[in-house]
């Protein structure tokens, strides 16, 4: 189902921070699991869209009727959440494209970090992407998570801290894990956070899609960065430029300029 084309870095973003209705495909009854986490989280924040679990292993999850598939559901689906091992995800995404789904955010790695089997099966995700309109964050990513409006797609643990109630940050990082460590020394520092956005591999999305949009968000007034390499130098420093004209501050971390960095930024290590 077509949505549009890309041909505005930021279309269809904001389904990734204001979803109606969120899939967790993979869901589990095992916070620990990353499919649990964002079910349990979503639901202890208090998220007010609608939940649908999808597993084809349970009838229900956490109180909610649990559908064997996206296309099982009735309602429109704006954001799927994808948990599942790396053999099923494009099979997922092929039937969140064909639902209609607005944005996926795909935790699932074995993708272009492994080689070429992985670059290839990644290059698939990046296309069906272009092809349906539907965006994609990740493959390879914590995910992302709006406080504002209690959006948990994430497994990252760091990130059931309460945040500061003076949230005035956002940050995006290549490394999840990196990024979670910011926002849990920020919060711990008293310093609160609005949003976090982990993009792993940036099959179609990247580092300065979200910081375009961010710029654009009045409850963002600064914006923390994780960076390893920018697809695209162009489209990072037309952002920076942008940052300088709305006056907010960009504070960047950039890695990888020593031969180990690089090697450890390859894979967000």
């Amino acid at each position: 189902m077509q949505h549009g084309d890309h041909d505005s870095a930021t279309s269809g973003i904001e389904y990734f921070f204001n979803p109606r209705s969120i899939a967790i495909v993979g869901a589990s009854d095992d916070k620990k699991k990353p499919g649990g986490r964002p079910l349990a989280s979503l639901i202890e924040r208090g998220y007010s869209g609608k939940v649908f679990p999808i597993n084809p292993r349970y009838e229900e999850l956490a109180g909610r009727r649990c559908y064997p598939t996206v296309l099982d559901v009735s309602d429109d689906i704006d954001m799927a959440i994808v948990s599942v091992p790396a053999v099923a995800v494009l099979e997922v995404l092929e039937q969140c494209a064909r639902k209609g789904v607005r944005a996926a955010v795909v935790f699932s790695a074995g993708f272009g970090e492994v080689g070429a089997e992985g670059k290839a099966e990644q290059e698939k995700i990046r296309k069906l992407s272009r092809e349906s309109g539907m965006r994609v964050l990740g493959p390879n990513c914590f995910g992302i998570m709006n406080v504002r409006n209690a959006v948990m797609a994430t497994f990252a643990s760091e990130l059931d801290m309460k945040s500061v109630s003076q949230r005035t940050l956002s940050l995006v990082a290549q490394s999840g894990a990196f990024g979670a460590r910011m926002f849990e020394g920020a919060t711990k520092a008293g310093v609160g956070c609005t949003s976090f956005t982990s993009v792993g591999n940036e099959a179609d999305t990247e580092f300065s899609d979200f910081v375009d949009y961010l710029l654009d968000d009045p409850d963002t007034k600064i914006i923390g960065g994780y960076l390893e390499g920018a697809k695209d130098g162009a489209k990072l420093r037309r952002v920076a430029e942008k940052a300088l004209r709305v006056q907010k501050p960009l504070l960047i971390t950039k890695v990888g300029r020593t031969r180990a960095g690089s090697r450890a930024a390859s894979s967000h290590t």
